[in-house]
């Protein structure tokens, strides 16, 4: 008798631990949330993004996260900088959106290529310091291919993702 109530408020308080999770923020939540309650709306901002080969470098002020002056680096490999748009903060936050559910997948399909960031934040005003698309394969995938087919599941085809390295951010009056 004892255990069967043990077990059953072990139950419960799993079952309260999952609910509670569910309706809490996640981390890039309320980071978003946080810069967005910053005291300051103008900003300095230089940072690199990289998307596949090439690496942009932009030099950008922002007002009511509004490009003013934009200024760019040239790229070491001049065709990958010519679609990529200079963004303010929020517009990285948009960006990076997506993949922080980890529902977004690859060529391969989400076995193989789920594709989700990695993000360090800034501790004072919460905003993405580094932030790297990365490909991240399912284990039981692996080892289901592996049990099959007697190797890895998934083909070599790879991902080259999209990664944002903020160097300055320095708030405006």
């Amino acid at each position: 008798m004892r255990r069967k109530r043990i077990r059953g408020l072990l139950i419960g308080l799993g079952m309260l631990a999952v609910i509670v999770a569910a309706l809490l923020p996640d981390a890039f939540t309320r980071a978003e949330e946080h810069w967005a309650r910053r005291p300051f709306h103008a900003y300095h901002l230089i940072y690199s993004e990289q998307r596949g080969e090439g690496r942009c470098i932009f030099d950008l002020g922002v007002q009511n996260e509004r490009i003013v002056t934009a200024s760019s680096a040239p790229a070491q490999v001049p065709w990958a900088c010519v679609n990529v748009p200079p963004r303010t903060i929020s517009d990285i936050f948009q960006d990076l959106r997506p993949y922080h559910t980890g529902r977004n997948c690859g060529l391969n399909g989400c076995g193989c290529d789920r594709l989700v960031v990695d993000i360090t934040y800034d501790p004072i005003w919460s905003y993405p310091r580094t932030a790297t698309v990365v490909q991240r394969y399912a284990l039981w995938w692996q080892l289901l291919g592996r049990w099959l087919m007697g190797r890895n599941g998934c083909t070599a085809i790879g991902w080259m993702g999209t990664s944002y390295t903020i160097t300055a951010l320095t708030p405006q009056p």
